[in-house]
């Protein structure tokens, strides 16, 4: 029998000031050892530039083949974002995210 994970975030809004630093909570459940696999932070009001359609979204954080993609992160996010690496094998995909803005709402 297959099992069915699914990914649970936290059920209220994270709120947060400028420059304070936030945990977005995720959970792979059940717990699933997720260091091999794909772990995709994206920003849903994204959109492909429709003038470039080649033209890729770039991601908040992209963890894949055992550690973080940098070159497909937004300029934006880069050196404010983590993942807890001693989660990952629990199914803790959780992201912290160092000095927030509000250009990072959502």
């Amino acid at each position: 029998m297959l099992k069915k994970y699914k990914v649970v975030g936290s059920p209220e809004p994270i709120v947060a000031a400028p420059g304070d630093d936030v945990i977005l909570p995720c959970q792979v459940e059940p717990k699933l050892n997720v260091e091999g696999l794909t772990v995709e932070w994206s920003d849903p009001d994204l959109k492909p530039d429709p003038r470039d359609r080649l033209k890729r979204v770039d991601f908040v954080h992209l963890y894949r083949h055992y550690k973080e993609d940098p070159n497909m992160q937004l300029e934006a996010y880069r050196g404010r974002t983590m993942l807890f690496k001693d989660g990952l094998k629990h199914g803790n995909i959780s992201l912290k995210i160092f000095s927030v803005s509000e250009e990072d709402g959502g």
